[in-house]
This record gives C-alpha cells, structure tokens and sequence, in this order.
C-alpha cells in the first residue's frame, strides 16, 4: 500500500467536499495515523537510501544545524544526530508529532532535536540552518505537492550554499506492456457468462477504458518495459522554482526494445544526495524507484492508452506529455500525453492522479 492508497483508503472519512476548506485538515489527518508511517518505514529501500547518505556523508552534518522538513516519526531527524548534527528542528504539521516526541524521548534525543508541529509556511525556526533533509517525494514524485512547503523551508531556513538532501531529482518516463492485466480484465467480464449466463463481454472495452482515465498506482518489473526509460525532468533542489514543478512538459522518443504490445507508459523516479569532496569530486547516494529494481511503497504510475498497439523491435514511440498541478485541489495532478506510434495517427489522452481514481 502506498501513501496514496492509504490516502484513498480514508477518503470517505473527509467531510464535505474534497475541494472545500476542511481538505487541508484530512490531508494532514491521514499523516497521524500509524498505517501510512509503517508503510514507509517497511520500505527498506526508501529508509536505507536515506540512512546511507546521511551516515556515509556524516562530514556534512557533523556540528551543523538541520531542519527535517515533513518529519513524521522522526527517524530522519535521529540519523542526522547519530551522525553528529548539533541541532535539528523536526518540522511536522501532523499529530504525528506527538508521538514523534515520544520517539526521539525513548532515544534520549529531546534536547538535539526539537519537534515542532505546524505548517513550514507558519512555522519560524530561531536560526538559519546548514542542512534540509526531507522525504518529500510522491507517487509521479510530485503527487501531493509537499514541494511546495519543501521550497518554502529552503526560501525562509537555509543559509547560503546550504544543502538540500535530495539534492537532485530526476522523473523518468517508458513505455509498458501488462498483458496480463489486459487478460484479466477481459476475463473478469468474459466470466461473467460462465458464472450467470449472462453475456457481459461488451463490457470489457468500457471497463478498459474507465481504467485509462486515472493514473494507476501499481508495481511493475523488467518485463513490462518495452523501452530504455528516459528523464522527462530533472530539478537541482537547491534552485528549482515552484513554477517548474507546476508545470512539467516533455517531449519523448522510445525505440522498442522488441515485439509485444504497448499499453501504456510508466513513471517513476531517482532522488540523489550529493555532496562535493575536494571541493570538486561529486559523491552521491541514489534512491531509485525503477521497475529494474526492488519496489518502493511509491510503486510506479501507470497511464494505460485506450487502444493499446502492437510494436515490432525498433519501432519509435513518440510524443510528449505534461503534468501540471489539478487547478481546484493542488496536491492532485492532471497529465495529458500525445503520442504517435510508427506511422499510424497521433491520438491524445488525458489523466487523473487523485484520492479518489
């Protein structure tokens, strides 16, 4: 379950309208409750990347002071200590703060690590700080924009040259087959006569379709991807701008790796800490969410194509796509992809990415 579903999975417990002035108030609610945290934390990929970094780049940390900005249970904000930060202010809107005082009390940290539970955008620290350490990247990275607070911390905190871990953020995008759940959908609605006698088999390209009109959360692997994936977007975290990430556009071209059928593309993405060693000698740790390595509890963001196309080795898929923040409930996303495969028609598709999808 990835935070998203887990999201989706409360959505009926948000009063009033989604888009009205309580959805602000059930967005932090579910970041209180313990599922989506031990969700995270299981994540070994996502946590060890973090823990990695911060230890194995500890001369960054060591003596400085840091703001963990979204802290959550507090376990970024405890490796920046073990690793020999002076302070570090725990920035977390949630309730989820008060158990992670609790936390950080059982590890004897209270007074290096103060925990402060309100809004970055409210909040104001009594000092500058050398580092930002924050674990704010959703489904398609930029699902729930928690971007947005992330830039503001860096605006209002960080001291010049600072650093911001991730340092670096990519978005990756590739074509996709799953002919299985293509045949398992179609077998959902052929079954259907099997099991009543009734014939419900027209039913299978309006399902297919309603599919095709969210972005769906869902783990891939090796197998599905028809083409070597490209970066669609890259952000340096230190100086990207709030309007690059509200509006991201793309252009793509993917030779097939080989005979089998496209139904829709794929994104995930990598998340670099980095840090300069003699002052010239660039040193990384990279978080990957690739289907070519072990699934994290972002999984991967499938758009499926109404009508998907059979392509032969080489056979060039083109086109482009843009994401941009949903107008009426910022944390959501809206995609449209155009895209033309060999030589047959150019068609277009648009996409959700919300709570509800």
């Amino acid at each position: 379950m990835s935070k998203r579903r887990r999201v989706q999975d409360l959505s009926d417990e948000a009063e009033g309208s989604i888009f009205d002035a309580k959805s602000e108030k059930f967005y932090f609610n579910v970041y209180s409750d313990a599922s989506v945290h031990e969700r995270m934390l299981e994540d070994m990929t996502r946590t060890k990347a973090y823990q990695d970094a911060i230890f194995k780049f500890s001369d960054a940390i060591k003596g400085k002071v840091v703001a963990d900005v979204g802290a959550g249970t507090g376990i970024l904000s405890m490796f920046c200590i073990q690793a020999g930060a002076k302070k570090v202010y725990a920035v977390e809107a949630s309730d989820m703060a008060e158990q992670a005082r609790g936390v950080i009390k059982a590890n004897g940290m209270s007074e290096q690590i103060d925990v402060m539970q309100c809004l970055v955008e409210d909040c104001d620290l009594p000092e500058m700080v050398d580092v930002i350490v924050s674990e704010w990247m959703g489904c398609m990275l930029l699902y729930e924009s928690m971007w947005v607070s992330l830039l503001c911390a860096r605006d209002k905190w960080l001291k010049p040259n600072g650093l911001m871990w991730p340092s670096v953020t990519e978005l990756h995008l590739a074509p996709i087959t799953n002919e299985g759940l293509w045949q398992e959908k179609k077998e959902i609605w052929d079954s259907v006569n099997e099991n009543y006698g009734v014939n419900m088999s027209s039913m299978f390209p309006f399902a297919w379709t309603c599919l095709c009109r969210s972005v769906n959360i869902i783990v891939l692997s090796a197998e599905n991807v028809l083409a070597r994936g490209h970066v669609i977007a890259k952000f340096d975290m230190a100086t990207v701008k709030i309007s690059d990430l509200e509006h991201v556009k793309s252009d793509f071209s993917f030779a097939s790796m080989g005979r089998g059928v496209l139904h829709g593309f794929a994104a995930w993405f990598t998340a670099a800490f980095d840090v300069r060693q003699n002052d010239s000698e660039l040193n990384s740790v990279v978080l990957t969410t690739s289907p070519y390595n072990e699934p994290t509890h972002w999984e991967h963001s499938v758009m499926y194509i109404e009508h998907p196309v059979t392509v032969d080795q080489d056979d060039i898929i083109s086109g482009n796509i843009k994401i941009t923040t949903n107008k009426k409930y910022s944390r959501w996303l809206d995609v449209q992809l155009t895209c033309r495969v060999k030589d047959n028609p150019e068609f277009e598709q648009k996409y959700t990415m919300n709570d509800l999808s």
